[in-house]
């Protein structure tokens, strides 16, 4: 909305190994097997970079970005959102105007009128991945497109569409393996009268647990990408993660 309502570009890029870029606040060490050379097996060694597992890696990287933006970059975060960026900047009419940097772990959006400066200010401090800079066609599975409203205003819009064909492709590759596949135009996310708390359908193993777990990450996902129309079914479902059933999947 800011960027449409101010004519001012919007970029999206991905972090190269977005942790490694950040230093371990605590001493770890590890014993080298043979993936680390045969020179080295048996040896003893400091983890120095805060690699993807580690206890406090998360939040070593996040401490990381906080400073680089801050300190670094001048940027100040915002009060409804700590993963909303801002600084102050100039267009070239000379007109003040926010530049913003919005940051999901190691996924960058950025609204400014001079994004390839910001991104190339960014980039000294965490490399990003060639190819990945430029204007959005997907962000957080999300598609992004600019489109013209019938009064001629152009703005962004966010789409769920992409990920959700892919999420269902998954699926059906899935069942097909089973030799089962999804039912075709059903009338309703859920049958009528389902109450998935009284469900006493056997339990599933903890491989079909699993599958179940994960299906219910993606819908949570495709109803923050906009599908609010199965807002209320995802939550019952999702009440059920501890002991999932066969109804239930």
């Amino acid at each position: 909305t800011y960027a449409a309502l101010h004519d001012i570009p919007v970029w999206a890029a991905d972090i190269k190994n977005a942790y490694l870029t950040a230093p371990c606040s605590e001493r770890y060490h590890t014993v080298c097997g043979p993936e680390f050379g045969s020179e080295l097996v048996g040896r003893k060694v400091y983890i120095v970079r805060a690699l993807y597992g580690l206890p406090q890696s998360g939040a070593d990287y996040r401490e990381h970005l906080r400073s680089c933006m801050e300190e670094t970059l001048g940027f100040e975060s915002c009060r409804g959102d700590d993963d909303i960026w801002r600084r102050k900047a100039v267009r070239t009419d000379g007109t003040p105007f926010w530049e913003y940097c919005l940051i999901y772990t190691d996924d960058l959006l950025v609204v400014s009128e001079f994004p390839e400066k910001l991104m190339n200010e960014i980039d000294v401090y965490f490399p990003l991945k060639p190819g990945s800079v430029g204007p959005p066609k997907l962000y957080l599975g999300g598609k992004i497109s600019q489109v013209q409203l019938p009064n001629g205003v152009v703005c962004y819009a966010v789409s769920s569409s992409q990920y959700i064909q892919e999420a269902v492709s998954n699926l059906e590759d899935y069942l097909k393996k089973k030799n089962m596949s999804l039912i075709r135009n059903p009338r309703a996310p859920m049958s009528t009268g389902y109450r998935p708390e009284c469900d006493q359908s056997p339990e599933l193993d903890p491989g079909e647990a699993a599958h179940y777990q994960s299906l219910i990450e993606m819908m949570r996902w495709i109803v923050e990408l906009g599908r609010v129309d199965v807002c209320c079914e995802v939550p019952l479902l999702s009440s059920q993660l501890a002991m999932p059933r066969e109804g239930h999947l």
